[in-house]
This record gives C-alpha cells, structure tokens and sequence, in this order.
C-alpha cells in the first residue's frame, strides 16, 4: 500500500550502492525500489548507512 491505494504483483528490486567518500568507497548505502505490474515505480527507499533512511513515492500516475 503507497498513499492509500492497493497495488498487487509489486516487485522489489534491492540495490548495494558503492560510492566514493573521498577518503574510500562507501558500500553501506542501500536503495530499495518497488515497482507494481502495470504502472511502474511506485515506491523508493533509501538507507544511507549512518542512521539516515529516506522514502519517496508516487502520489498520481497514469498509464498511456
């Protein structure tokens, strides 16, 4: 459930990202996105590894 709406054959797609701190590569970042069958992405959410999680999510979408 994103905002209130119900999605079924949603698909979660986890990502360990690597990236240069300048004083060595950072590899505790984590980004988790879902995607739902027929719409697309609807949900992402984002650990940086220091305590820090953030979210974003669809509010609208249409599908042409």
């Amino acid at each position: 459930t994103v905002n209130s709406k119900n999605y079924s054959n949603v698909y979660q797609v986890t990502m360990k990202v690597m990236v240069d701190a300048g004083t060595g590569f950072k590899t505790d970042l984590t980004w988790t996105n879902y995607y739902a069958q027929g719409v697309g992405w609807i949900y992402q959410k984002y650990d940086d590894g220091a305590g820090g999680t953030y979210n974003l999510s669809v509010k609208n979408y249409k599908v042409f």
